[in-house]
């Protein structure tokens, strides 16, 4: 595999997939992958492994020619140390990228958290003036809060845009919900994206409730 490795093995975290030659890529980098789970969320979320996978992720939002700047740079590394521990000119380049663009996802996650309650879904709406994390932050926050079913959702003109995680199958609690209603959704098992027109964003959380 060579180079392709770390790359690989970033791609597949990132992607909430264990990747079969995950022991392969632990002994060429072992202080990457510092726990014996096999579980890909708590890999994403706290191994240097989960974090490259998350700037490599970040760093392709935000304008269009940001991002090509940020691809022809990756272009040019060889190592996942020279962005974790900006050993270079280019690594240093694409993790302060990263720091910008983390900086305002930290503040909607602490945000997202506030919203937990007893309610069996946690919910939280943003506005479309800021980047777009829906996936990203229901990502983490179903790693955080593994009982509730999360809807990350961002207004953007008179539509909700969201992200739907649940640790037990959605898509057919999200068909129903959706059902006679003004929006469209669909996606895997566990993981499910969708957009509703604002003005029947409550019937649909309460189609979804009397699901759970």
């Amino acid at each position: 595999m060579g180079q392709d490795l770390w790359l690989g093995a970033t791609g597949c975290i990132g992607d909430w997939f264990l990747p079969d030659f995950i022991e392969v890529f632990k002994q060429k980098y072992p202080d990457m992958v510092k726990t014996a789970s096999t579980d890909p969320g708590y890999i994403l979320f706290n191994t240097k492994l989960g974090k490259l996978a998350r700037i490599l992720a970040f760093i392709l939002k935000g304008k269009t020619h940001h991002v090509k700047k940020c691809y022809k740079v990756m272009t040019r590394i060889d190592s996942p140390y020279e962005i974790l521990e900006q050993k270079s000119s280019q690594g240093k380049f694409i993790y302060k990228k990263f720091e910008k663009i983390n900086q305002e996802y930290v503040e909607l996650l602490e945000e997202a958290k506030k919203q937990l309650s007893d309610d069996p879904i946690l919910l939280y709406i943003y506005q479309e003036n800021k980047m777009s994390f829906s996936g990203d932050l229901a990502n983490e926050l179903m790693h955080r809060c593994p009982t509730k079913l999360v809807i990350v959702g961002r207004e953007k003109d008179d539509e909700i845009r969201m992200s739907l995680r649940y640790t037990k199958p959605i898509q057919q609690i999200l068909k129903n919900a959706l059902a006679g209603l003004d929006g469209y959704g669909g996606g895997h098992e566990y993981a499910c994206g969708a957009s509703i027109k604002k003005i029947h964003f409550k019937e649909f959380l309460d189609k979804i409730r009397k699901q759970l």
